[in-house]
């Protein structure tokens, strides 16, 4: 899940929201890297590539966090789908790594699919309890698109499984994207996004997978989740309509009723491109815009009452922001021709830690041989603070499927776990 606040004129910046100035926020404090030797005036320290746990065939490309996410308490849960088109069936896998992403426990079922259609497509989410919803979404034997959820506790057991009720959520529709949300009563939330339509529906589940009522918001071209208790906050770009364009905070009760609206001063032709729920009830939203050819990213750290608490530098593609240390994560490729007209390259990826100023603490680098078969991007979008320095996503792509792994950064000072 997901969030954000306004857009800089040069060094001033705008209200967030009505009545909240970001005149609070001390930009440009020093973001120190816990462990790590201080590094000297313009030399980074020497970081190290490890590789870790494996993930697995993956088909569905742009949504890779909807399948891995970090837990309470340290550590990921990860959710990975199969498509055997020869047998008509899907393989779902949940499992749990802890905080150094050793595999704690894995466990998977079988789910018969329509022969030829579309693989399977998934989302997860920590339960209040620590437990975990996974929800596999797929066209069963039937030709019906289907929702299955799977409900665990913090050690992987099944406390239920069950098809959800989603005339409501999509009706006939067959390629609107998911969102899920669990909330403190134990139930859930599904949503759907129609692109087609700019449709954003909530629909509300019981603790036993029960379809309660759903509520549709219009003119809505991308949308987020997040649980507020028992109710819920919606995070949306809006493309028009009677409460006008651009992104706005909407906030409702257990009944999905709508309780206030805030729109979000982000500038012209800023949108929110994510958000993501942090500790301590955070909320770090990200916006994006074009300036001239070149794209443009900030995010911003908001608590649960949207007052702004923390706000990145600008950064640009390649790099994503770390709220848990102000950290930006940047990774640079480089592609060198070993033998001209070969088709085999030498694939360089350098990936460097840049504190709130822009200085570069630390840097690990590495190269791969690559061909038309075989070819290895790290996704900069995608990186997670572990207690031995960060982990990123690695894709492997070739002839056959895309191939997820994790990858680990190790800080230099910092005691490696075993």
């Amino acid at each position: 899940m997901n969030f954000f606040g306004t857009a800089i004129q040069g060094k001033e910046w705008m209200k967030l929201l009505s009545g909240v100035a970001l005149s609070v926020l001390v930009i440009g404090a020093s973001a120190g890297l816990s462990g790590v030797a201080e590094a000297k005036a313009g030399t980074p320290q020497e970081a190290e590539i490890a590789t870790s746990a494996a993930i697995g065939p993956f088909d569905d490309e742009g949504y890779e966090q909807n399948y891995i996410q970090p837990v309470s308490g340290g550590g990921f849960a990860v959710l990975q789908m199969e498509n055997d088109e020869a047998s008509s069936v899907l393989k779902v896998t949940y499992s749990k790594l802890d905080s150094v992403l050793e595999p704690l426990w894995k466990h998977s079922i079988i789910l018969n699919k329509q022969s030829g259609s579309r693989s399977g497509r998934g989302n997860q989410r920590e339960t209040a309890d620590g437990g975990q919803l996974w929800l596999a979404d797929y066209i069963s034997e039937q030709s019906d698109r289907e929702l299955f959820v799977i409900c665990t506790d913090s050690q992987g057991d099944t406390l239920w499984s069950s098809p959800l009720q989603t005339e409501e959520l999509f009706g006939s529709r067959t390629d609107t994207r998911i969102g899920l949300e669990p909330l403190q009563d134990g139930g859930f939330l599904v949503s759907s996004l129609d692109e087609s339509a700019d449709e954003f529906t909530v629909s509300k589940y019981d603790q036993a997978g029960k379809f309660l009522w759903h509520k549709v918001t219009r003119h809505t071209e991308a949308g987020w989740l997040i649980g507020s208790g028992n109710g819920y906050t919606m995070v949306l770009n809006q493309t028009g309509g009677s409460n006008g364009r651009g992104p706005v905070v909407v906030l409702a009760d257990v009944y999905g009723r709508e309780q206030d609206r805030i729109n979000l001063k982000l500038g012209n032709a800023m949108k929110i491109s994510g958000i993501q729920e942090l500790e301590d009830d955070r909320i770090a939203v990200t916006g994006e815009l074009e300036r001239g050819k070149k794209l443009v990213k900030r995010t911003l750290v908001l608590n649960r009452r949207f007052q702004p608490v923390s706000l990145s530098q600008e950064y640009g593609p390649g790099s994503t922001y770390v709220p848990a240390d102000q950290t930006i994560v940047r990774v640079e490729d480089q592609y060198d021709s070993i033998d001209s007209g070969s088709g085999l390259t030498m694939h360089g990826i350098v990936i460097t830690g840049l504190d709130a100023k822009g200085r570069a603490q630390w840097q690990a680098s590495t190269h791969y041989r690559e061909d038309p078969y075989f070819q290895v991007v790290y996704d900069e979008d995608i990186v997670y603070k572990i207690p031995e320095g960060y982990a990123l996503i690695s894709k492997t792509s070739g002839s056959g499927s895309l191939v997820l792994d994790f990858i680990k950064i190790l800080l230099p000072g910092i005691e490696q776990g075993s």
